[in-house]
């Protein structure tokens, strides 16, 4: 069994599309000896580049440009083309709904059986009407075609597939994102003195829309209402991370946020085992199912989020993680300091997040996402 992956970025890049794609992947691979080929962008430089990461072969196409997050190339349409003939799969999963990659390989795939994993909840940018009028033309003239040509839909979590189009309800599977099992704690008590407060996210400009700006206004209203025993930390980087630090030093807030750069593996886990209480705090509903909630579940900590989008169908408040009005730098500093008073509430949150974490492991999602691609096959 050949599957290939089609998706715009593969890791070492980083970011939930990601992290789903490789996983999966992975998943397919070792489970069921699959043998898997992966399409992407070549993030690092731009040239054509072939290489295998874990026994998987991944084609890195160059791009001429990028919108936002979306890589181009129109040359793409060709070289695509000619990868799917040489490499005969037999059945292509792509990743979508970063534009273009996507909607080229649906055009280009010919007979061979296509599915989609959709990964977002929305495309539309946070107080940007004018890119949001081009968003809204994509999906009516190039994405809607693009899902007709899918067998299947995979989406990442049930809001995505109450926002897609009831035309497509029928050939719609819920796959989350999930965590590997190896990586939820056992149920411990952990001893947290400080009061760290940590995000965890991309800071590239395309990336705004979760809303750390908002989170470091919202520890400018804490110290100034509260006490000064608090502390932001910041695991992530990208080109808008000196945007952030002018924000922090503009409201004076310098000394209690500390940016300590991307982590990856253990060393994210470790910073993120520091923390007191996790923020995740988005403007829009981008983030189907953000990965964030499961790391913090998985390693005993307890969330504070925004109260939008997808996040109240993955959340139950005061529940498994704590929710508040999106938006509002003084109701989050509020809640942050309600959740860091209240022990017994985020004892309760943290043991409830590690029971709901353990329905999201990867073993569990490959196994779906095998039955779903074998039962298309089935139909052929």
């Amino acid at each position: 069994m050949k599957i290939m992956v089609v998706t715009p970025y593969f890791p070492p890049h980083i970011g939930g599309a990601e992290n789903y794609a490789y996983n999966i992947a992975k998943g397919l691979k070792e489970e069921y000896n699959w043998e898997i080929v992966v399409i992407t962008s070549n993030h690092e430089e731009n040239k054509y580049k072939e290489k295998k990461i874990d026994g998987i072969k991944i084609y890195l196409l160059p791009r001429w440009f990028k919108i936002s997050n979306t890589p181009i190339n129109p040359l793409w349409y060709f070289q695509i083309k000619k990868i799917i003939k040489n490499e005969r799969a037999d059945i292509i999963n792509a990743n979508t709904p970063v534009p273009f990659i996507s909607d080229v390989t649906a055009r280009v795939c010919g007979d061979i059986p296509f599915i989609l994993t959709y990964h977002a909840a929305s495309l539309y940018k946070y107080k940007n009407p004018i890119f949001n009028i081009f968003i809204f033309l994509y999906k009516i003239l190039i994405e809607r075609n693009t899902i007709k040509k899918a067998r299947m839909l995979i989406v990442v979590s049930e809001f995505v597939k109450i926002k897609l189009s009831t035309n497509f309800r029928k050939k719609i599977f819920v796959i989350h994102n999930s965590i590997s099992e190896k990586d939820i704690l056992p149920k411990i008590k952990r001893k947290v003195k400080k009061n760290i407060i940590i995000f965890l996210a991309s800071l590239e400009k395309a990336h705004s829309w979760k809303g750390l700006d908002k989170i470091i206004e919202a520890i400018k209203w804490y110290i100034q209402n509260f006490n000064e025993n608090i502390e932001l930390l910041i695991v992530g980087d990208g080109n808008f991370k000196k945007h952030y630090e002018k924000v922090a030093e503009k409201l004076m807030v310098g000394q209690y946020v500390k940016f300590v750069g991307a982590k990856f593996g253990k060393d994210k886990y470790n910073f993120l085992r520091k923390a007191k209480i996790l923020v995740a705090y988005p403007k829009t509903s981008n983030d189907a199912f953000p990965t964030v909630f499961l790391e913090a579940w998985a390693n005993l900590v307890p969330i504070i989020s925004s109260n939008i989008g997808p996040i109240p169908h993955i959340i139950d408040d005061r529940k498994n993680g704590y929710l508040v009005k999106p938006d509002s730098p003084k109701e989050l500093a509020e809640g942050i300091y309600n959740l860091i008073q209240n022990n017994k509430l985020r004892n309760e949150l943290i043991i409830n997040g590690l029971y709901k974490v353990r329905d999201f492991t990867w073993n569990k999602q490959t196994k779906k996402t095998k039955e779903i691609i074998m039962g298309v096959l089935n139909e052929k």
